[in-house]
């Protein structure tokens, strides 16, 4: 944990989007539209669950979920095992909502049933042995109230993979559902919302592509996941997984 606490810390140095999604992306176009895609799944699957919730954003980063989602009502704490990247969150944080913790990387320091919603963006991947994530599993488990669910966007591909020089491991989807399950989680989801390397993508990294068509282009990447999955390319993947006593949660 020690390599990949040091792996993020440099990674802050990328600034707050760049950080936590492609730090090569020097334009920021690319992490612009990622970024918009990613919160829509958000807004969308934490606003079904009716009124004002308390969320973990486990692997907050520099803070851009538990903020999008603080702003909107949530009582929102977001932990990481990165200080560099947690001063990121608080330099532009609201008082109170959300709150930051920096944890060990091993012992979630939250209460037992206390958590309605637990959201992670592309942080299970980084925890590449499954020992180490299937106990991480059950502590997210732990922190859930019953009629809880986890809320997970994750890399997956074909065949399962080591990239970034060894910190993150895209696995397959049918691994990460077994993990879950044998955390205790009930499935509720999961689906595809972008691949890795759509054709259009570079198109919006160069700038030509403004945001008025983003909403069309998150429908290109529903169906181009599909080819990228016979092609053995990555893609991002939706997983929505309960709590006993919660209920399914509508695409």
């Amino acid at each position: 944990m020690t390599n990949q606490r040091n792996y993020w810390n440099q990674m802050a140095n990328f600034g707050t989007d760049a950080s936590v999604i492609d730090p090569y992306d020097k334009k920021g176009h690319k992490n612009h539209y990622i970024k918009w895609l990613r919160d829509q799944v958000l807004l969308k699957l934490t606003g079904q669950s009716g009124g004002s919730v308390n969320i973990l954003d486990f692997g907050c980063g520099s803070g851009n979920i538990s903020k999008l989602l603080a702003a909107r009502g949530h009582q929102v704490i977001g932990i990481d095992i990165s200080l560099k990247l947690l001063n990121l969150a608080a330099a532009a944080g609201r008082s109170g909502n959300p709150g930051f913790a920096c944890y060990d990387g091993s012992n979630l320091p939250i209460l037992p049933d206390s958590i309605d919603i637990v959201t992670t963006y592309v942080v299970l991947g980084h925890i590449t042995d499954n020992d180490v994530l299937q106990v991480m599993m059950s502590e997210l488990y732990r922190s859930l109230k019953p009629g809880g669910f986890i809320l997970a966007i994750e890399q997956t591909r074909k065949s399962s993979k080591l990239t970034d020089n060894g910190y993150k491991r895209q696995r397959r989807l049918t691994e990460y559902q077994a993990l879950f399950s044998n955390a205790g989680f009930a499935s509720l989801d999961s689906f595809s919302i972008r691949s890795g390397h759509m054709p259009l993508l570079y198109m919006v990294q160069l700038g030509l592509l403004p945001e008025s068509v983003f909403p069309l282009l998150a429908k290109i990447e529903q169906h181009y996941c599909m080819l990228s999955k016979q092609l053995g390319d990555y893609i991002d993947t939706v997983f929505l997984f309960g709590k006993s006593g919660a209920s399914g949660t509508e695409q």
